[in-house]
């Protein structure tokens, strides 16, 4: 049986700040075996947290924040956020430009919030559209759901006419970085009959399928498929599937020989 997905959520206040400012980046994770939060270039062992908390961070460069977790099937999935560290020109009229996500998932979304005060107009648009269709208030928040790893602008427009463009991508992870199909035809079966396990993966480094208590290392197989089962006793076969950020998943699906 796939065991079921576990809750995470990674957000920050503001992911643009002036040097001296502070951001609180928080988390909730259910479902999992460990928690850990450091910044890029830490050793991620020594900043073990619990599944539900928040850090004030204060970093005097652009920094890049991970929360490191461990799911139960000891696969790993690693979040991050980059806070920048921004002394923005002209009239410092952009007070807030953030997003509450810098990575999302397929059919997630993320949230966008801004603050300008004294200024002309202000605009808010995907990279690569007309800006003039996408006039905003200077106070606002916006929720983005790109199919595709997107670029998001903020454009300014000055008192003296002069243009900032504050820039921010969200990464959209590839619908097809996921196990779509692991079954068995027959969960129960007698001595001496077959079961029939089924797979359909794509997008990823690698897939293995196996009996567990043997080697994955060579039972590497196709990402589409199908596998005969005839267990002399109650066995459970896993599905091990490396992503393309090389984190592992595992799938696993007994089937049972009643006597």
């Amino acid at each position: 049986m796939t065991q079921a997905a576990p809750t995470i959520q990674f957000t920050a206040d503001r992911t643009l700040i002036r040097p001296g400012e502070c951001t609180t980046l928080r988390w909730h994770v259910e479902g999992v075996k460990e928690v850990y939060f450091f910044a890029k270039g830490q050793g991620w062992k020594g900043h073990g947290v619990v599944g539900t908390g928040e850090k004030e961070v204060c970093p005097s460069e652009t920094t890049e924040y991970r929360l490191r977790v461990i799911k139960r099937d000891d696969s790993v999935e690693v979040r991050k956020i980059q806070v920048q560290v921004q002394a923005l020109k002209g009239s410092g009229a952009v007070e807030v430009f953030s997003v509450d996500r810098l990575e999302i998932q397929p059919e997630e979304c993320a949230t966008f919030r801004w603050q300008v005060e004294g200024v002309k107009a202000v605009y808010f648009f995907p990279e690569g559209e007309r800006w003039q269709d996408h006039g905003v208030a200077g106070v606002a928040e916006q929720q983005v759901c790109p199919a595709q790893t997107t670029t998001y602008c903020l454009r300014v427009v000055n008192r003296d006419d002069s243009v900032e463009v504050h820039r921010i991508p969200v990464q959209a992870k590839s619908p097809s970085d996921v196990v779509q199909v692991f079954t068995v035809d027959r969960m129960e079966i007698r001595p001496g009959e077959c079961a029939t396990l089924r797979w359909q993966v794509s997008g990823v480094k690698g897939v293995y399928f196996y009996a567990e208590g043997q080697n994955w290392q060579e039972h590497g197989v196709v990402g589409g498929g199908e596998r005969k089962a005839c267990p002399p006793q109650t066995t459970t076969y896993c599905l091990r599937v490396v992503k393309q950020d090389d984190s592992v998943e595992n799938h696993y699906i007994r089937v049972q020989v009643r006597g």
